[in-house]
């Protein structure tokens, strides 16, 4: 019988793709639920048992598995989650300022269609994102009065996570947004907490690469933008034109990230108290015209049209004046008819952040006879 080169080759890398993937799966780890294994505040963690199984007992605090680096595999846990408002698991930890997370919001345990009831927000520079990413927050089934089993499936981009139905994910994150590639595992709140372990590597055919971000399809959106190198810090003053920007200005590049957002918590960090920047950009137009321009925003903005003050509004979470949906950044937080001259258009934004995640999204509704930066 003669065996063909070409199947000989193809054979081989089967066998050696099989044998890769198997090699970056490691043994499983299980955690010891003992204190000596923890690390956490005296008085804030008690570990018992609960029908034969050892369980590890939060009240209202933070515990982190000693010893462990995680980057990628399969994290899975049985929890109890009694905190009345949120128990988060941490991953990648590098320090309370730079991490992923995953949490329950409690309150919504028992109600699939409460579309706040988990969500996925990373922390950076120790500002945790959860107002500017409310696309990765979503109903699930839950319970705060019994045992629910949650698994994490975690390649070096994406994530999927189960709770409870192990065949169907309850929350999909195309993009985990954190800083950090590996770090320590950690886990916040009043809760019950028993059977953790991970299985390193194992990554259930999960890409390592981002999801498509379906907003790149869009030329819509603005996304070249400069920045003031700059911020204010305004104190009692809410906004005042003398702080528009001169010609002795310092400016720096920026880019959107996904969803065609500005994030400026990334490049700034954690607001200890009121700041303001200014973004601006350049729109060229064929001729005299108007156009309408949808904003998303965090947390305060002005918007200026060829030095003229054009749109003024606040997006402020529990706050009359939050947007929809409920003070998160999006296309649905306000909109603006832009009057464009023919020609150079200068956009000046004034954005301040009072609350959480800093950013901006800006698109057209149309942009045939303009021309943005590229």
């Amino acid at each position: 019988m003669k065996i063909s080169c070409g199947k000989v080759l193809l054979t081989a890398w089967i066998l050696s793709a099989t044998f890769a993937n198997a090699s970056a799966q490691q043994k499983e780890i299980k955690a010891v639920m003992t204190a000596e294994n923890w690390q956490f505040e005296p008085g804030q963690v008690e570990f018992l048992k609960e029908q034969g199984k050892p369980v590890m007992k939060l009240l209202k605090s933070r515990a982190t598995w000693k010893g462990v680096d995680f980057a990628t595999g399969t994290l899975s846990f049985d929890i109890w989650p009694g905190d009345p408002d949120f128990v988060s698991c941490y991953f990648r930890e590098q320090s309370i300022d730079e991490r992923e997370c995953f949490y329950f919001r409690t309150s919504f345990a028992g109600n699939p269609d409460g579309y706040q009831g988990i969500q996925y927000a990373p922390f950076l520079n120790g500002v945790n994102l959860w107002d500017l990413l409310p696309e990765y927050q979503t109903g699930a089934t839950f319970s705060k009065n019994q045992w629910n089993h949650v698994k994490m499936v975690i390649s070096e981009k994406q994530m999927r996570v189960f709770i409870n139905d192990m065949h169907a994910p309850a929350l999909v994150v195309p993009h985990l947004e954190g800083n950090t590639t590996h770090g320590g595992i950690s886990f916040e709140g009043q809760a019950l907490l028993t059977n953790l372990t991970i299985l390193p590597g194992a990554i259930e055919h999960l890409p390592n690469e981002p999801g498509f971000d379906i907003t790149d399809n869009d030329a819509r959106y603005i996304r070249k933008w400069e920045t003031l190198k700059e911020y204010k810090l305004p104190g009692s003053t809410d906004f005042d034109a003398s702080w528009y920007p001169d010609s002795s200005a310092t400016w720096e590049p920026i880019t959107t990230e996904r969803k065609g957002m500005i994030n400026l918590t990334r490049k700034v960090g954690i607001n200890h108290t009121r700041k303001i920047t200014w973004l601006k950009t350049t729109i060229t137009a064929d001729a005299a015209c108007t156009r309408t321009l949808r904003l998303g925003f965090s947390d305060d903005i002005w918007v200026f049209v060829n030095k003229q003050l054009t749109y003024v509004d606040k997006n402020i979470y529990g706050s009359p004046m939050a947007k929809s949906p409920e003070g998160r950044i999006s296309l649905d937080n306000g909109f603006l008819e832009l009057p464009l001259q023919t020609g150079r258009n200068e956009i000046m934004i004034a954005l301040a952040s009072n609350f959480y995640g800093w950013g901006l999204i800006a698109r057209f509704d149309k942009n045939e006879g303009i021309h943005l930066i590229r």
